[in-house]
């Protein structure tokens, strides 16, 4: 079990009562056992400003219960893993490209599109992907309303918001909102977590989750 650092306290009884009471309402999660919580830490730990945000959880446990999540829905016979791709279309595929470039995302076939012999790029996220649709591409499938600023895009954050703010301020890139604490999707929920909000060059509204 992870141990505790200098300074780490548990949650309160209050704190941890609400947790816990959060969790029994969803009667298809499995419950969290007592050494977890005994190496959470509460709020103001974290967040000295005393805003009510989420507690906060060491990685070794949120990569812990991930995994025992997954295992539990695939007992349930939930197969369907995970999103392979998603797609956006473009107003400027050159800008679009150099903007996502400056936040260090990997492009896919990129010298495929420029030399003709691919009609679409992709941006290379995790596991996923997202595929642009440039200007004058009209994909055979795709969403019927799909035009450039559609996209709504929650990204994950492998380290602390201090972190991804100077990323994104090295980049160029404007917070318009955060960050503030959000539900994510990681254990439907369950796991605190905190976003910041920022938008690309076509508008689409991008989030960076950073779990706590």
């Amino acid at each position: 079990m992870p141990k505790l650092k200098p300074g780490d306290v548990p949650l309160t009884d209050e704190e941890e009562a609400a947790v816990q009471a959060g969790i029994a309402a969803d009667p298809d999660n499995p419950e969290l056992d007592e050494e977890f919580w005994a190496d959470a830490k509460p709020t103001h730990e974290i967040y000295p400003d005393g805003i009510d945000k989420p507690p906060y959880i060491p990685k070794e446990w949120r990569e812990r219960l991930a995994r025992e999540y997954r295992e539990y829905w695939r007992s349930k016979g939930m197969h369907t893993a995970g999103i392979d791709h998603i797609a956006m279309p473009t107003s400027d595929a050159e800008r679009l490209m150099a903007f996502y470039k400056k936040l260090g995302f990997a492009i896919n076939d990129e010298e495929e599109w420029r030399a003709g012999t691919a009609n679409i790029f992709s941006i290379q996220v995790g596991e996923s992907k997202i595929n642009v649709h440039p200007e004058g591409y009209l994909a055979d499938y795709r969403g019927p309303t799909a035009v450039p600023g559609c996209t709504d895009i929650c990204f994950v954050w492998d380290g602390t918001v201090e972190e991804c703010q100077q990323m994104l301020a090295d980049a160029g890139v404007e917070v318009i909102r955060g960050p503030g604490p959000r539900k994510g999707a990681r254990l439907r929920g369950a796991l605190p977590a905190v976003s910041l909000y920022a938008r690309d060059p076509d508008n689409n509204l991008l989030e960076w989750m950073i779990y706590q």
